[in-house]
């Protein structure tokens, strides 16, 4: 444990590194199931795919992890990974661990990351008058769009319902999730959202959250795939924003001509100056 006031967020990585089970479903207390067998359906989606480490993200412009749940493989490679974790958050005396785990959530040689879909993990976000996703915001409450049946939520049971409709009736529509909160809006909600047009008349003269309205994500695959360019508009090495784009591939060769892009997002990342030669990132310490 850590002397300190903060959320025990390093206690929880620490855990992550030793996990007891062979496959692991980390989550927050208030994650819901929300259908029978969404614990049986993750589980032997997750078996079958050779995966190490996967969590969501929210792109919305920015592209944040989103660290309340996620699944972990038992294995030398995902104890590599939470490690690395462990001791970027302990080197700063760091409490939060989704900005570590963003930054080592590229795949390596001795990992396998991927972005878990958000049709498997649902969380609504806090959203600011500029439309920017952040977590003490309290202007309105917004989500990523989501394109099958919510599996999980981040949030009260209700949200199911909300987000999938009676008897599924919404569950294989493209949307998101609407809430007004201390900016005035025409509608109070919770409700969803189906088009960006109305999302956007639902939150004048606030600014919408940036989403990408015109691509369609597979409905049901336990994971999403994402092409993103990478800006290091800060100087600070520990602050890497993103600016993302999901599009075809030769659009994107265009508009990311002279930038760094990788796919399947996994990358950036918080480079330090002496590279692993196990797996193509940077030594740490053991734990």
């Amino acid at each position: 444990m850590v002397d300190t006031s903060e959320k025990q967020w390093l206690t929880r990585v620490l855990y992550n590194a030793y996990l007891p089970f062979n496959y692991s479903y980390i989550l927050d207390t208030h994650v819901f199931p929300c259908y029978n067998d969404s614990y049986s359906r993750i589980f032997s989606l997750f078996k079958e795919s050779g995966v190490d480490v996967s969590a969501s993200c929210r792109v919305g412009g920015v592209l944040l992890l989103s660290g309340g749940a996620v699944l972990s493989k038992w294995g030398e490679a995902s104890h590599e990974y939470w490690k690395n974790v462990y001791n970027w958050m302990l080197e700063r005396m760091w409490f939060d661990d989704q900005r570590p785990m963003l930054i080592y959530s590229k795949n390596t040689s001795f990992w396998k990351y991927r972005w878990l879909s958000s049709n498997w993990f649902f969380a609504n976000h806090g959203i600011n008058e500029k439309g920017i996703f952040s977590g003490p915001s309290k202007c309105y409450r917004s989500s990523v769009i989501v394109t099958g049946p919510v599996m999980w939520v981040h949030g009260g049971p209700g949200e199911c319902m909300i987000m999938n409709g009676h008897n599924n009736s919404v569950a294989f529509k493209k949307r998101v999730y609407f809430w007004s909160g201390e900016c005035e809006m025409k509608k109070n909600g919770p409700m969803v959202v189906f088009t960006k047009e109305q999302l956007n008349d639902l939150v004048s003269p606030q600014k919408p959250p940036l989403l990408n309205w015109n691509i369609t994500r597979d409905a049901t695959s336990l994971f999403w795939e994402y092409w993103v360019c990478l800006f290091q508009i800060c100087t600070n090495r520990d602050t890497i924003p993103y600016l993302s784009f999901s599009m075809p591939y030769l659009t994107l060769l265009v508009l990311c001509f002279y930038v760094l892009c990788s796919y399947q997002v996994s990358s950036h990342i918080d480079w330090h100056r002496v590279s692993m030669k196990k797996y193509g990132m940077n030594q740490m310490t053991d734990v």
